[in-house]
């Protein structure tokens, strides 16, 4: 590992007061010779102190509305008898197939069409020059 990765993996366990004191006057005496590093972990540390300002916000996710039909119709499917449930799923994965068949077919598609530009002329070569 040479000196400029040990650097980076330092520098997080620097700025969040972890660093063992060997290795804080390691990191420190290493500020003071680098001044593009020192003039980045300023500017990091700033913004991680701005950032922690910030209110602590608990990410709001209802589930439930796309959940609950998904739950209904496993529920239904558990009730019907064993051929009409393979029956059912038989016909649901030849439907998943046949688009994941046409998303495929579009890729290749698309990457054949980016391929193949570098082939054509543009059309004002094509149309001898003229505009």
């Amino acid at each position: 590992m040479n000196s400029k990765q040990r650097e980076i993996e330092t520098l997080p366990d620097y700025l969040d007061g972890t660093l063992s004191p060997e290795k804080l006057g390691e990191f420190e005496r290493l500020l003071q010779s680098d001044t593009a590093l020192a003039k980045e972990t300023q500017e990091l540390g700033a913004l991680l102190q701005i950032l922690h300002q910030l209110p602590a916000r608990e990410p709001v996710i209802d589930v439930w509305p796309e959940l609950e039909p998904k739950l209904v119709q496993f529920q239904l499917e558990e009730r019907m008898g064993v051929f009409a449930r393979w029956r059912f799923r038989g016909a649901r994965f030849l439907s998943n197939f046949a688009s994941g068949a046409i998303l495929f077919t579009q890729a290749v598609a698309l990457n054949t069409e980016n391929q193949m530009r570098k082939y054509v002329m543009p059309d004002s070569l094509a149309s001898g020059g003229e505009g």
